[in-house]
């Protein structure tokens, strides 16, 4: 056991003493106790950082998926007011708001094809690319497996 965890364990003890005996002095202890683990966890959290940004070079991976676990995400949109007064209590109701929020605010395009007045353009619209099973092949072998 390393020592944040054994310290837990003490810390735990020391608090189940002083909730089963409250003296000032069981408290002390346990307060002590506290302190010594608190310090020791950041302590272990900062060395954790320091050898995964030393790490960094060799495995970028590491380093990016700890950057994401620290980040919070909300995983469930908050409801918003809908026409009528009353709020959105689904998320699907909450996306058919913004759905038609947007449909509102933004103008839909017309054909741009018929504004187009530059022939350069118009030439690239209609050109098409071939590909050959070689080609293909050759590309598929330079992808890198541990690529997404």
């Amino acid at each position: 056991m390393t020592l944040p965890v054994v310290s837990s364990f003490l810390r735990e003890v020391a608090w189940t003493r002083y909730r089963n005996l409250s003296s000032s002095s069981n408290y002390e202890k346990y307060r002590k106790m506290r302190n010594r683990v608190k310090a020791a966890i950041e302590e272990d959290k900062a060395n954790y950082q320091l050898q995964l940004v030393k790490s960094f070079r060799g495995n970028p991976k590491r380093f990016y998926g700890y950057v994401r676990s620290m980040q919070t995400v909300k995983t469930r949109v908050s409801s918003l007011q809908k026409a009528d007064g009353t709020k959105t209590t689904t998320d699907e109701q909450t996306a058919e708001v913004l759905s038609a929020h947007f449909q509102d605010a933004f103008v839909k395009e017309t054909d741009t094809h018929s504004m187009t007045s530059d022939p350069a353009t118009e030439d690239m619209t209609s050109l098409q690319m071939e590909f050959n099973e070689e080609l293909v092949l050759k590309k598929l072998q330079r992808l890198k497996p541990d690529k997404s």
